[in-house]
């Protein structure tokens, strides 16, 4: 690569280390790919892909460790880097934390840097990533969107916005931080508000786009189970039902692009595509291989600096996203899974499976907790034990529950519970 300048730490950085990450994630990714797929050559264009898209994106970097203006693009840049296989310890990483902590007011750079603040996980920025999971809540407007700005209730929305306000306020909450079931609902209904009867939607009410769609499908996937329904609700039902319509009209109509022409925002979708496919669980799109029809294209389009888009560091960010199918979607995003939990407890359920399923809860971290409090309500004992427990050991709390007494008797101490993991 001798066209490239590199800087000293690129070494470091996308050499030896991007090595051993690159073996994984060329595992991960084979994995995860079709028999159609699974040759060494086209995993190999991949890998070459994201490791000139890296480079091209360290070499942006100023001296002051700023990679792109504003909060929010250079936040950007770092998740790409990060999730690429960049170490959080490199140096480049290390100096652009610093341009990090530039004060914003705007949703998206906002919820950006808390995604990043999650990724890097470096206790010192918790400060930081309370006040900014603060500025978010309170940016949400009476009807569950938000708008441009954080710290004042939007009047006006944007699903554009509202799907990073979504995404900053799940790393927030992955990180420990209590956010208001209230808030997930209010968020839910909007949603299923704003959807279109076909599935489809825009960045606001009425038209039909494919990165709105994208935004509909990865949202519903992260707000549903964070709302605290049972698993009957209608409400929840009716979130499943938008996944599905919004995942058969994406079949019927993405598309990355035409020869060298990029689809409209379609660097922008194929992210956005990449984390509803993943927060849904979904590996193909209907009969679409979505992820190979999408890598194709990136990788015959890349520019041979190593960007997209011409030398566009934005699109490059969510190209390598995309690559890398940076998106996770952890055990707690799934009821379905919290209902295969639970569902194993009848009502003579021996002591060792409710041991089992408290410790499988309690693995999935913090941020199940919120779906765990209806099961307080259940009518069989051994759940609401299992959730009692499960709730003791994530939380670290003690409030009064007997397991022992029906709900209708334990409603001060659900209520409690409630307000437990909602931060009151």
């Amino acid at each position: 690569m001798k066209h490239l300048a590199a800087p000293a730490v690129m070494e470091s950085s996308i050499g030896s280390e991007r090595t051993i990450s690159m073996r994984v994630l060329l595992l991960l990714t084979i994995l995860a790919l079709p028999l159609a797929a699974q040759t060494p050559r086209f995993q190999g264009s991949i890998n070459a892909a994201i490791d000139r898209g890296c480079r091209a994106l360290v070499l942006k970097q100023k001296p002051d460790g700023r990679f792109a203006r504003g909060v929010g693009h250079h936040a950007l840049v770092m998740l790409a880097l990060l999730h690429s296989g960049v170490k959080a310890t490199d140096p480049m990483i290390l100096r652009a934390k610093r341009p990090l902590l530039d004060p914003t007011q705007r949703v998206y750079d906002t919820a950006v840097r808390l995604m990043v603040i999650e990724k890097l996980g470096d206790p010192a920025l918790r400060p930081l990533a309370s006040k900014d999971a603060r500025a978010l809540l309170r940016g949400q407007g009476r009807h569950g969107a938000w708008h441009y700005q954080t710290g004042n209730a939007a009047l006006g929305y944007d699903n554009s916005c509202t799907q990073y306000a979504l995404l900053g306020l799940r790393a927030a909450q992955n990180l420990g931080y209590p956010t208001p079931q209230a808030s997930w609902r209010r968020a839910l209904s909007h949603l299923l508000r704003d959807q279109n009867g076909d599935g489809s939607m825009g960045y606001t009410n009425g038209a039909s786009s494919q990165s709105m769609t994208t935004a509909a499908l990865s949202s519903l996937a992260i707000v549903g189970p964070r709302c605290g329904y049972g698993e009957t609700s209608p409400r929840l039902k009716r979130a499943r039902v938008g996944i599905r319509r919004a995942t058969k009209w994406l079949e019927r109509n993405w598309w990355i692009g035409k020869r060298d022409k990029i689809a409209p925002r379609g660097f922008y979708t194929a992210y956005g595509l990449e984390r509803g496919m993943a927060y849904t669980r979904q590996r193909l799109l209907g009969k679409r291989d979505w992820y190979v029809e999408g890598a194709k294209w990136l990788v015959k389009n890349q520019t041979p600096e190593g960007f997209f888009n011409r030398r566009d560091a934005v699109s490059t960010c969510f190209a390598l996203l995309f690559l890398t199918r940076a998106s996770r979607a952890p055990a707690n995003e799934s009821p379905a899974n919290l209902s295969a939990l639970f569902g194993r407890l009848s009502a003579q359920a021996p002591a060792a499976m409710v041991d089992e399923v408290v410790a499988a809860l309690a693995g999935m971290g913090k941020g199940i907790a919120p779906a765990v409090v209806p099961y307080l309500l259940s009518e069989t004992r051994p759940v609401r034990e299992a959730a009692v427990r499960a709730l003791r050991r994530i939380t670290g709390e003690r409030c009064a529950f007997d397991p022992a007494r029906r709900p209708k008797d334990n409603r001060a101490a659900i209520a409690r519970w409630r307000e437990v993991v909602e931060g009151r």
